[in-house]
């Protein structure tokens, strides 16, 4: 509560060094190692919750989080499988299937936009078909966008890209070509 978890941890660790077991005190060791991105040392404690209370979920939990924060996503996604057999409710199912949806490299996906304006009769639509590939430090996605209109069809191929330099930087780029019938023909952005 002061702020202080460097102190809080070592008084944990003379907790724990009473009791092994007690659970609060792993808790805690747990989330103050977490918090500070010591992933490896949290996954000690929570493999140590584990020992001392099999099928425990909220340390099955843990061990699937620090797992997560750790990026071994294959690793967390069995953790989390084992919660869901304790209790298959709609939270940590949703939790396995997104991080089991992480282990995936390849994403394929199609999208219609379907709108109008107020002041207009005239709906506009943008159908979209996207490959998107997942790499270590971010994605890259190719779109093909088609817009018809009166005026005639509209084509937009788009490249765009996540890529992750550090863990407080990233740029995010694209660049979009186009035929100029509906869309800009060229549209580029980074930050």
């Amino acid at each position: 509560r002061n702020q202080q978890p460097d102190s809080a941890l070592a008084a944990f660790q003379k907790v724990l060094s009473l009791n092994p077991k007690d659970s609060m005190a792993l808790l805690y060791s747990i989330n103050i190692l977490n918090g500070q991105q010591r992933y490896d040392s949290a996954l000690v404690y929570t493999d140590q919750g584990i020992k001392y209370y099999p099928g425990n979920e909220t340390f099955l939990m843990k061990r699937a989080i620090t797992l997560e924060n750790k990026k071994d996503f294959a690793a967390a996604a069995l953790a989390a499988d084992s919660v869901v057999k304790i209790n298959g409710n709609a939270v940590n199912t949703d939790y396995h299937e997104y991080l089991e949806s992480k282990t995936l490299k390849n994403q394929f996906g199609l999208y219609y936009l379907n709108s109008s304006y107020d002041y207009s009769d005239n709906k506009y639509n943008i159908a979209t078909v996207e490959y998107r590939r997942f790499i270590k430090r971010g994605s890259y996605a190719l779109r093909l966008n088609y817009a018809g209109r009166q005026t005639g069809n509209g084509l937009q191929g788009e490249a765009e890209m996540y890529y992750t330099h550090s863990s407080k930087l990233y740029s995010y780029g694209l660049v979009a070509y186009s035929n100029k019938v509906v869309f800009p023909q060229l549209r580029a952005s980074y930050s």
